[in-house]
């Protein structure tokens, strides 16, 4: 993982930390290679932050739609129509 700190900027608001996962090692268990970023858990994040994904107890919902647990829901991310389905509802926010 990770870390970054935007301490100024002139266009965003300054003093802003963030994580996100890069791979530094190829990994055929995990599917990723060196270099690569963990985009599904980012969005994944991202949705639950902002309320897309509701979690109740330790199962998210989307909307009405029961979604399963987070590791359920990584693997619904999976699918590249899924994935820029929910990605375009974070650019409409």
């Amino acid at each position: 993982m990770c870390g970054f700190e935007i301490t100024k900027n002139k266009t965003f608001p300054a003093y802003k930390k963030g994580w996100f996962t890069i791979y530094n090692q190829d990994c055929e268990k995990l599917g990723v290679k060196k270099g690569d970023f963990d985009n599904k858990e980012q969005l994944f994040k991202y949705l639950e932050f902002k309320n897309i994904l509701v979690k109740d107890k330790s199962t998210y919902y989307y909307k009405e739609e029961k979604l399963g647990v987070k590791k359920q829901v990584l693997e619904y991310l999976e699918n590249e129509k899924i994935f820029r389905k929910f990605y375009k509802l974070l650019e409409e926010e």
